[in-house]
């Protein structure tokens, strides 16, 4: 999983370099560096898309408790730093807020958990057109993550589910999220 979540921080490096390239070009230049851009970013979407296909996998044979620290780090870094292009902070803290009151509140309730999923699904509904797609992938992402720490009803499986959330938001800042 390590290796997938390198080659999307690679071609998030990629497009960046390719959008640094549109917005200082002109003209003609210009229209060949926003196609060059939107190459590099349907490519960023499909290293994405394998990524998650991996993590949804690791799900489906194991807890999160059993993906080992690095891995989640890496995965964390990989989608902060895809969603840094696209979405702003604000909309995916909520979730990190969210979990944060549940983590603090007097008893742990897993009910709380699955009730953050239909939360998810409308934060997706609600985003502009040009964000969506980035909407969707994040849920892709942590709607399983969700599902097993509530199903699981464990307090160390919803404490791991926490610290991807803080890893992703982390990331998500350290390369330039918008607020």
């Amino acid at each position: 999983m390590q290796a997938r979540a390198n080659e999307v921080i690679k071609k998030c490096d990629d497009f960046s370099e390719k959008l640094d390239a549109k917005n200082k070009a002109k003209g003609e230049a210009r229209r060949h560096a926003e196609e060059e851009q939107k190459k590099a970013f349907r490519s960023l979407n499909n290293s994405v898309d394998v990524l998650n296909k991996e993590f949804k996998a690791f799900l489906s044979e194991a807890p999160l408790t059993d993906m080992p620290a690095q891995d989640l780090v890496e995965v964390g870094k990989a989608l902060g730093n895809y969603l840094s292009y696209q979405i702003k902070i604000n909309k995916i803290r909520r979730f990190l807020d969210a979990l944060r009151r549940i983590e603090v509140g007097k008893q742990y309730d897993p009910g709380e958990l699955a009730l953050m999923r239909p939360q998810l699904a409308y934060a997706v509904g609600r985003t502009d057109r040009d964000e969506k797609e980035c909407m969707k992938r994040f849920m892709d992402f942590f709607d399983p993550v969700l599902k097993q720490a509530a199903d699981s009803g464990r307090r160390d499986v919803f404490e791991k589910a926490l610290k991807l959330m803080e890893t992703i938001i982390a990331f998500h800042r350290y390369y330039g999220g918008s607020d």
